[in-house]
């Protein structure tokens, strides 16, 4: 999840989307042990999506994780 929350932080920052300041505070907080938080984020965030102006390659790399983060809530 870690390289997947990386990947779509760098394609957001280089379209100069402000979305990707949620996604970097996603990463410290994994860096800081707080991966039950991240997972909950990411769960409730879907609309990031809509809201954020997602293209198509950034909604599906967001669909990748909240899949691995649906996974680990529900393991």
């Amino acid at each position: 999840m870690l390289e997947k929350i990386f990947e779509l932080e760098l394609l957001l920052q280089k379209r100069n989307n402000g979305s990707s300041a949620f996604f970097k505070k996603l990463l410290e907080d994994l860096k800081n042990g707080l991966k039950e938080d991240v997972v909950n984020s990411i769960l409730k965030s879907y609309a990031i999506v809509q809201y954020g102006d997602f293209n198509h390659q950034e909604e599906k790399l967001f669909d990748e994780i909240w899949e691995i983060a649906d996974k680990l809530k529900n393991s």
